[in-house]
């Protein structure tokens, strides 16, 4: 992500900045503050400037930022802004937040939301070691990009709550946002970024009260206007200097316009583009690491962190809690940004020697990056059947993220695999994002009936943006019918009978089982074993917060199951390579991750190996009927293996049903040491799948002459 959100710290902004109170930003050449050794003063932005006496592009005083950031007052008048904020609040028992989560114990007042646009580390490389007219190209597409972001989120993010428990969504006159140019990140690697103010106070337009923002929208869209600024900004520094964006794991842009030329351009719609980055044309990856020492020093922490969280409960956390790593390996690594004593040339000679010493010439990143010539497509262009066609890739990247998404995750699916696609307009390219999520939204299935129909009359009180106040897009999710087939398949299985064991005998058999510690079972741990294999049904779940003892738990399992059924009768699959090793560790069984577990199982790897065996078969028949002289089908001593023989692993003879992918996270990821047709055929011994998720793990029986029967833990 390159928008991030924050709470905010004015005056560190106010510090960072050269001074000059009385100047407009506009009265002063960008360049003469080239040569100051801080960042240039800040400027006013947004629709609602004019009802606290400012306008968009005047320079941030230290006077006025302080009194509607901190006190909430208007500049000029002292009037305040709407109600004083309160300084600390406790959450009632058994509050929750607009999605049903349970709220935060306590609340602080919060004065406004700091959105720091930063473009891709390749756009900052090139932009310091750019000559002064290209850098100042960059620096205004950039500038551009984030007006026109901010542009966005007013007219369809910005808002605030009223009613009780903020039951409606109402219009406000706009944002009261103030912008700051940065030049480096606090390790002195070249990182141009603004971060954005946004004041936590906005005028209704209804009744002209001031009342605090809906944070929670804004929250809810940062990923989309994140992956807007990078098409955005893609496109400005094309307009400006010919530099071209390239997904470091695709193309650059269109070769063409219609469906065929496009859609071959983008893929496979089933292709995982979580990967994929978009990086300037002809900006090494070396020169990128080079100038990214911030960031792999975040990224170490963070996979510290993921490690030790591996280590502790033996699968990888979950993705919202990586992000949680991220920002808190961020804030521990985070040091004192010292004011600079350089001046912008200064650091710029100081890059640049850097890159000379990395082996990267200035003079020939910039040739190479520069001046490149590709299509510019039309929303006008593109007709029905390409849009259509894009609203598939939408929604597998969308429903690929998460089991449930809203219209903004449909935007940033769309405006992540458009990345390489340049268009010359920020508007023109909303209308084509918007007519890709429609298509995308009329294919998905939706999960949130309209509840509201808009009044007859216009009154500001009951609509917004041409709807009931009492709907919001934000409120409205979406599916896919992948997913709920998904999902009725597993329902299917609780209701379908598997294996059991006996009873008395199980419950002698886990008095005996050990933890590590060589300590027995706890009374919770023992009871979930016993439930799980005895139960006599396809699926059995044991739900537990991190740290309770489910990998214990199914290590019993394992070797009581084991004990009964034969060695190698237990499979493990998690969601990842590192979590399937330490749960092979765990319980000392195979392990293997599910979507490699599937391709090899019941996929096109099983396909593709049954024809290889066949092939091979083939041949070893003709070679040994040639040997003996005996003809080359038919009889003893042809050398055809006797019908009795099993098939080879993953072919289609021996392949078991689909697994549980419903489970967690067993859908995105998974493994297999030892395909079903590989264990041994004992009778009544099917082998056993486990698979952990977020806060749960399951087994899965594959079909062989008993039902197939998944745990969840």
């Amino acid at each position: 992500m390159t928008v991030s959100i924050g709470r905010i710290n004015i005056d560190y902004y106010l510090e960072s900045a050269a001074a000059g109170d009385g100047a407009q930003i506009g009265t002063r050449d960008l360049t003469a503050y080239y040569t100051e050794t801080q960042a240039p003063p800040g400027r006013w932005a947004g629709r609602g400037l004019e009802s606290v006496g400012l306008v968009s592009g005047q320079q941030v005083t230290k006077w006025a930022a302080k009194s509607i950031y901190e006190q909430f007052t208007h500049p000029e008048s002292g009037k305040e802004l709407g109600a004083r904020p309160i300084t600390a609040a406790t959450a009632p028992e058994g509050a929750k937040t607009p999605i049903g989560n349970a709220a935060r114990a306590a609340r602080e007042a919060v004065a406004g939301f700091d959105l720091t646009f930063s473009p891709p580390k390749s756009v900052s490389v090139l932009w310091a070691l750019a000559n002064p007219k290209l850098q100042a190209d960059l620096y205004e597409a950039h500038k551009q990009a984030v007006e026109e972001c901010m542009d966005w989120l007013e007219r369809n993010v910005i808002q605030a709550r009223a009613g009780h428990g903020g039951v409606a969504w109402v219009a406000v006159e706009g944002a009261i946002a103030s912008m700051f140019d940065h030049w480096d990140s606090r390790a002195g690697d070249p990182q141009l970024h603004t971060h954005t103010v946004i004041a936590n106070r906005v005028r209704r337009v209804s009744d002209g009260k001031w009342v605090t923002l809906d944070s929670y929208t804004l929250h809810r869209n940062m990923v989309a206007v994140s992956e807007k600024y990078n098409s955005i900004l893609f496109d400005r520094i094309y307009d400006r200097t010919g530099a071209v964006a390239e997904i470091r794991d695709g193309i650059a842009g269109l070769a063409g316009t219609d469906a065929e030329d496009l859609l071959k351009q983008l893929g496979e719609a089933d292709k995982d583009p979580r990967d994929a980055r978009a990086e300037l044309a002809g900006i090494p990856d070396g020169l990128i690491t080079e100038f990214s020492s911030r960031s792999l020093e975040v990224e170490a922490l963070t996979d510290t962190l993921v490690a030790e969280w591996v280590e502790q409960y033996g699968k990888r956390p979950p993705q919202a809690m990586v992000l949680k790593m991220r920002q808190q390996a961020t804030l521990f690594s985070r040091t004192a940004k010292q004011p600079s004593t350089e001046s912008l040339p200064e650091k710029m000679i100081g890059w640049r020697q850097r890159a000379l010493d990395s082996g990267y010439s200035p003079a020939t990143v910039i040739r190479d990056s520069v001046g490149h010539e590709v299509a510019v497509v039309a929303n006008a262009d593109l007709g029905q059947d390409v849009v259509d066609a894009l609203g598939k890739f939408c929604l597998h990247d969308a429903s690929s993220r998460r089991t449930t998404f809203t219209r903004a995750n449909l935007i940033a699916s769309t405006e992540r695999l458009l990345r390489g696609v340049r268009m010359g307009s920020a508007a023109d390219r909303e209308q084509l994002v918007d007519r890709v999520v429609e298509a995308a939204a009329v294919t998905a299935v939706a999960l949130s009936p309209e509840r509201m129909s808009m009044p007859e009359a216009g009154n500001p009180f009951l609509s917004i943006r041409g709807r009931s106040s009492f709907e919001h897009e934000e409120t409205k999710r979406f599916t896919t019918t992948q997913i709920l087939d998904d999902e009725a398949f597993l329902i299917a299985g609780t209701t379908a009978t598997a294996p059991a064991l006996d009873a008395d005998e199980t419950r002698t058999a886990l008095t005996l089982a050990r933890t590590r510690e060589g300590r027995p079972l706890s009374e919770d741990q023992a009871a979930a074993a016993q439930a799980v294999l005895c139960s006599g049904t396809a699926i059995d779940g044991i739900i537990g917060p991190a740290g309770t003892g489910k990998t214990t738990t199914m290590k019993a399992v394992r070797d009581v199951w084991e004990g009964t059924h034969g060695t190698g009768s237990v499979i493990g699959l998690a969601p990842s390579a590192v979590a399937a090793a330490v749960l092979g560790e765990e319980i000392d069984a195979p392990t293997d991750n599910v979507a490699k577990w599937l391709y090899e199982s019941v996929g096109d790897g099983a396909a593709r190996r049954a024809v290889q065996i066949s092939k091979l078969e083939a041949i070893v028949d003709r070679h040994q009927s040639s040997i003996k002289g005996s003809p080359a089908k038919g009889g003893p001593g042809t050398g055809h293996r006797p019908a009795s023989t099993p098939h080879a692993p993953g072919s289609p003879q021996s392949t078991p049903s689909k697994p549980n992918t419903g489970c967690g996270q067993v859908s995105s990821s998974s493994w297999t040491k030892h395909p079903w047709s590989a264990l041994p055929p004992r009778p009544n011994s099917p082998a056993r799948q486990m698979t952990p998720g977020p806060n749960s793990c399951s087994w899965e029986t594959p079909p062989r002459s008993t039902p197939s029967k998944p745990v969840g833990f």
